[in-house]
């Protein structure tokens, strides 16, 4: 497998966690990558550090440093100077398991598709990087197949982690939404998972999500929300021009969004916050759609949201 690879890593406040992410990379059994780092205008010396770690191995590297603009200005800026066949972005408190460029090189190179993702764990900060807990093989979805499941949640590849043919992402323009402040990771995906013929799962946790448990509640978290759900509206609108013959999942696809930032926004802004951004972004007619959802579960929070923003704030509150 001659196949080169790009890993970009956004950074921005990672002083604490970007050893272990860095050192994650530095031991992969694949060895043809090169590794962006992107420092976003962070106050801390996360860069520095990446940088010293890069400098003692053999590992081609390239370091940008621009001002802060957020992860996906972070993010596409290292695309824009990657030169590797296949892309992949790594988050800078992250880490992943020794093989996972290998065996995402591999699969990219058996299947006939342009996106494949590993599954991921949950770690801790203490013990960030562990063995993946089980291996269930590797599953090839056809575009229906994989939109279809990504709707219903029952397929969750995230941006993070998700390799990619840097050829398709240039030729569909697939960029991350510098406007999106909010869920700009959630419209990225959709961006791909719309324009891909397919995608290959390899059901594996080869990425290692680092849980900090962090989660402050301020008022720009408001504006936040508010103006990525209306990123992801704008782009829904898009869709509906590209993706004539998708209409029945793309009808949904903006609902579904709705209720997960509905269901992020509870932990994240106060109970005022809360009902003000409900009415904002019409949360009756989303509701009103996903009763016709896949979902059980979806068609449960959507008539209890109907039924009391107030009471389902505090539900999700409490099992935050």
């Amino acid at each position: 497998m001659a196949y080169t690879v790009s890993v970009v890593i956004p950074i921005y406040n990672a002083e604490k966690y970007i050893e272990n992410c860095i050192l994650s990379v530095a031991r992969q059994t694949y060895k043809n990558f090169e590794v962006i780092i992107v420092n976003d205008g962070s106050p801390d010396r996360a860069a520095d550090i990446a940088e010293h770690i890069l400098k003692e191995t053999s590992i081609n590297y390239k370091r940008i440093d621009k001002p802060n603009g957020g992860q996906a200005s972070a993010r596409n800026a290292g695309i824009r100077i990657a030169t590797g066949e296949f892309l992949v972005s790594i988050d800078a408190d992250d880490c992943i398991w020794e093989t996972f460029l290998f065996e995402m090189v591999e699969v990219m190179s058996k299947f006939p598709t342009e996106i494949a993702f590993a599954d991921f764990q949950n770690t801790s900060p203490s013990k960030p990087l562990e063995n993946p807990l089980y291996d269930k093989g590797v599953f090839a979805l056809d575009r229906e197949q994989a939109i279809r499941q990504f709707l219903t949640r029952s397929l969750l590849p995230v941006a993070a982690g998700l390799f990619i043919k840097r050829s398709f992402l240039h030729k569909y323009n697939l960029y991350f939404r510098d406007d999106a402040l909010f869920g700009e990771d959630t419209l990225w995906v959709w961006d791909v998972m719309l324009a891909a013929s397919g995608v290959v799962h390899v059901r594996k946790p080869l990425y290692n999500y680092v849980h900090h448990g962090e989660s402050i509640m301020t008022s720009s978290n408001y504006d936040r929300v508010k103006q990525g759900y209306f990123a992801f509206a704008r782009q829904k609108e898009k869709w509906v021009e590209a993706y004539p013959s998708d209409q029945q999942f793309i009808s949904l696809i903006l609902p579904r969004f709705a209720l997960g930032i509905i269901h992020a926004a509870c932990k994240l802004l106060n109970e005022k916050d809360f009902l003000t951004l409900c009415e904002d972004i019409a949360y009756r007619k989303h509701c009103h759609s996903l009763l016709m959802f896949p979902k059980i579960k979806i068609k449960i929070a959507s008539i209890a949201l109907l039924f009391s923003k107030k009471l389902f704030y505090i539900f999700i509150r409490k099992g935050a």
